[in-house]
């Protein structure tokens, strides 16, 4: 006999997901490198409790699914990008080529920086026009973290 049809349910690491196509339409791209991944997780519950979306390769990609076309996929359907650096994230090819990718999308990018400064040229070179938050070195850096995601989503590259 068969009964209602089962609800898909998305689980990643963290636990469910709302369905990754769904989310990256109304999400911000999230470029980390792997050994930041908890102080990129508790920055960002500071912009999920405000309101905001996020997708992350480790939690939103579908199962089965080619990697490579997931990250691209979700960068070009993202509000934007907040790409937090840090010495590993500049060391990574990853996060340089989602930042690259981004910058051709024409999307806005957010910097956050948690450790490291601005980086190497490689970095600046696509960085150093957005406006950036340092969570080590701003005391404020909740605040200036949600009004900079506020004006994203709202179509601002940059705080005003």
């Amino acid at each position: 006999m068969r009964g209602a049809p089962r609800k898909l349910r998305w689980v990643g690491l963290l636990g469910e997901i709302a369905p990754p196509a769904r989310l990256a339409r109304d999400a911000f791209f999230v470029s980390y490198a792997r050994r930041d991944a908890k102080a990129v997780r508790a920055i960002l519950a500071e912009g999920r409790a405000a309101g905001h979306a996020f997708w992350m390769d480790r939690t939103d990609i579908a199962p089965g699914r080619k990697w490579p076309s997931a990250v691209v996929s979700a960068i070009r359907a993202a509000k934007g990008a907040i790409v937090f650096c840090s010495p590993a994230a500049y060391a990574s090819d990853h996060v340089l080529r989602e930042v690259a990718l981004a910058a051709q999308f024409k999307k806005p990018i957010l910097p956050v920086i948690i450790a490291g400064g601005r980086g190497p040229d490689e970095f600046l070179y696509y960085l150093s026009a957005h406006q950036s938050v340092d969570v080590g070195a701003d005391p404020a850096w909740r605040i200036h973290f949600l009004e900079a995601l506020e004006g994203l989503r709202q179509g601002r590259s940059r705080l005003s």
